[in-house]
């Protein structure tokens, strides 16, 4: 995250919000910013609401603030924004699995070495 433009971590909204957070991994001296992207395509959610008993469809909206995720549109995880390697690891793989995963293969490597 050393070359993350300085105005894109300033006035970030609360994690409450977005499900956004920091990571950092001492083994790897490197810190990850995970945003949870409720509208990727790969994601398939319920969809929440009310069902209305004439159309048997969900209706109504909840607003987008406390979703526990942000929409693509709004992720700060980009190229363009300064992150390395922008990666989506897809539904129901743990972020800090991931990078365990990176860890544990960065110390074998360099147990070769």
């Amino acid at each position: 995250m050393k070359n993350i433009k300085p105005e894109v971590l300033q006035n970030l909204p609360p994690t409450s919000e977005t499900g956004r957070y920091f990571v950092h991994s001492s083994i790897l001296n490197k810190t990850f910013c995970i945003e949870p992207i409720g509208d990727h395509p790969d994601n398939k959610r319920s969809e929440w609401g009310d069902i209305n008993p004439a159309t048997k469809r969900v209706e109504g909206t909840y607003g987008d603030k406390h979703k526990g995720s942000v929409k693509m549109k709004d992720s700060i995880i980009t190229k363009e924004n300064g992150f390395e390697n922008p990666l989506f690891l897809g539904v129901g793989v743990s972020p800090e699995g991931y990078i365990s995963m990176l860890e544990e293969k960065y110390l074998k490597q360099i147990q070769k070495e």
